[in-house]
């Protein structure tokens, strides 16, 4: 099958795109795959993400093509995307928390409506991350509250696993059209209802007691199990390589390990499923 990419720069229009034949819609089984341990291990069976840019570009991957299609042929993205990301604040909204419209009626009907959506505000462009849950599931809004730092640890996750599949992505980028209405996270009212970003990641495990471990020694931690070097890691996140020693450093510490070898057999043998 031909996957309809974007060579030029300039956008597929989101309002004339085949999406059968998008990037978008062919890799939904490698997402699911991807995603699996959501559903597995936290009833978590809906996962998006979606990258919105300032120039009303946006770059979607899915675990559910076929609600992508219906969210294309009724015109949601009408008032689900905005091509100013600055509008959005950086956080977590709960779908209990959006205005009840076209939208989270579709979500219902492909039974998840019991989400919450993390925002990360960048300079240039703003990322969107989309869990949800089976409707009948009436404790998921408290299980998201509780365990915001098992979503953040897996948008690291899912950054580094899907790497390819988001390079690809920015080849086929989507196009709105100007004339939007007000996106749903931009109202004031649900604004004022945003959950902040938790400042600390916490692991756990049955091996040890928590641990804090602060976003940039997480991702030092990822790149660690892959055999990534001190300087190479530096490179990667643009720090220095004598920052990243010290940052494991102070891993080995928090982990009671005496070697980085020791610091990552340690983190292997955990039982959390987004290492």
């Amino acid at each position: 099958m031909t996957i309809l990419s974007n060579n030029e720069g300039n956008g597929i229009s989101i309002q004339s795109v085949n999406y059968k034949k998008h990037h978008s819609a062919i890799s939904g089984p490698l997402m699911k795959q991807i995603c699996k341990g959501l559903e597995e291990s936290y009833n978590i069976t809906h996962f998006s993400y979606e990258k919105l840019y300032n120039n009303r570009r946006v770059t979607f991957l899915t675990t559910h093509p076929d609600f992508t299609e219906i969210f294309i042929q009724n015109k949601f993205y009408e008032f689900a995307f905005t091509g100013d990301p600055q509008e959005y604040i950086t956080g977590y909204y709960l779908y209990d928390t959006l205005p009840k419209n076209e939208l989270m009626e579709a979500c219902h009907d492909f039974n998840f409506a019991r989400g919450i959506i993390l925002v990360k505000q960048h300079e240039s462009y703003c990322e969107f991350f989309y869990f949800a849950a089976p409707n009948h599931i009436n404790t998921m809004n408290n299980f998201f509250i509780n365990n915001l730092h098992l979503l953040e640890q897996f948008t690291f996750f899912f950054k580094e696993k899907a790497k390819t599949l988001i390079q690809e992505a920015e080849r086929c980028q989507l196009l709105c059209p100007s004339n939007l209405k007000e996106n749903l996270l931009s109202n004031t009212n649900i604004q004022k209802s945003v959950i902040k970003q938790p400042c600390y990641f916490k692991i756990t495990t049955n091996a040890y007691d928590p641990y804090l471990i602060t976003p940039q020694e997480k991702n030092c931690l990822l790149y660690l199990k892959q055999g990534y070097t001190a300087k190479e890691i530096g490179k990667k996140i643009g720090i220095s390589h004598r920052t990243i020693e010290k940052h494991v450093d102070h891993l080995k510490s928090k982990l009671h390990c005496r070697s980085k070898n020791e610091l990552i057999a340690k983190l292997n043998n955990s039982q959390h499923n987004f290492f």
